[in-house]
């Protein structure tokens, strides 16, 4: 249907409209906006924005170099790992498949940062969802340099392997018991679907081309994600106040329970989480094992990570299971030590 002539607008019309609804718009803005300025400045305090800043700068400091090296050994895996080449390394039974995700751990010793790229670029290529789990979890605290720090962190404690000892066997056994809950829930589901074509290059384009290609889409797709999960936990750190937390410090269960909320909030590295724990000297042994277990599995910023790497049905088993095994096995492993003790 056409506009008879007689009824389309001038130019000279739409431009007084433009400034009628301009003027109508500025009125409320006119009042709002130094309301709105004066209670920002009230809430954002001096100390508040620094300790927002400055937790948000040393976070993003932390994480990027690592999903930077995550990034590059995902790239690595894509072009110079075939699919059908993994497809022949995975064990067939699964116990076999959920005892050798861990060791991953070992080889390929990233943190909890750096392991989530290498992961979502495996699932692509085929790897076994609860393997691939497995290895995200429990990778971060298998890590030898992880391991080591939390040794020189309780030398001090009697006996010192104990510490050590009980991280490395909750995240082995919560790791592979969430990988037994998704093999339950997801084997009926169609299998993810792999990319088995071989990677080809074009006329001059070389395999390090492609690797920097990859890495560079996982990087920026990821660093987005890790932004966003800083942005959220920074605001957590300035503006919560961990006297709350501290205050519970000797309460069973409760002490545990605190620590863990404090892991997923602070988003420390693994390689240093273990001196921070250490530090907290009025907190239960138990409640220190809960913080050093779940940090490395679930922060602020590595669950909007993981929105980007893991389906959404495993994430929401990971989120409903984890914190719950770790709260109960670290209460549990703490009774042990104080009965040991």
């Amino acid at each position: 249907m056409t506009v008879p002539p007689t009824a389309r607008m001038s130019r000279a019309d739409k431009i007084k409209i433009a400034v009628f609804v301009a003027i109508v718009a500025a009125i409320p803005l006119y009042l709002v906006v130094p309301w709105a300025q004066r209670r920002l400045e009230d809430f954002f305090s001096l100390a508040r924005a620094q300790v927002f800043g400055q937790v948000l700068i040393a976070i993003l400091l932390e994480a990027f170099p690592f999903v930077f090296i995550g990034a590059i050994v995902s790239g690595l895996i894509e072009v110079l790992v075939p699919a059908e080449k993994l497809a022949r390394l995975i064990p067939k039974s699964l116990p076999a498949r959920l005892a050798v995700a861990p060791l991953l751990g070992i080889i390929l010793p990233v943190c909890e940062c750096g392991v989530v790229p290498v992961v979502r670029r495996l699932i692509k290529k085929g790897l076994p969802l609860e393997m691939a789990v497995v290895y995200l979890l429990s990778g971060p605290i298998l890590n030898p340099i992880v391991l080591a720090s939390t040794v020189m962190a309780f030398s001090r404690t009697r006996p010192w392997w104990a510490m050590p000892a009980a991280r490395a066997g909750l995240g082995i056994l919560i790791a592979v018991t969430v990988g037994l809950v998704l093999f339950a829930t997801t084997r009926k589901r169609p299998a993810e679907t792999a990319d088995a074509a071989p990677e080809s290059y074009g006329h001059g384009e070389s395999a390090l081309v492609h690797i920097l290609h990859h890495a560079a889409n996982d990087f920026l797709l990821l660093g987005g994600f890790l932004l966003m999960g800083s942005l959220i936990a920074a605001g957590a750190q300035a503006f919560v106040p961990r006297t709350i937390l501290v205050s519970i410090g000797q309460t069973p269960v409760a002490a545990s329970a605190g620590m863990m909320a404090l892991a997923f909030v602070l988003n420390l590295c693994s390689e240093a989480d273990a001196f921070v724990a250490a530090s907290f000297v009025q907190f239960t042994f138990a409640s220190k094992l809960a913080f050093l277990v779940l940090g490395p599995m679930l922060d602020v910023k590595l669950v909007a990570m993981y929105l980007a790497a893991l389906p959404r049905r495993v994430l929401v088993i990971v989120l409903l299971v984890v914190p719950v095994l770790t709260l109960v096995l670290s209460e549990l492993v703490g009774w042990l030590y104080g009965v040991a003790a």
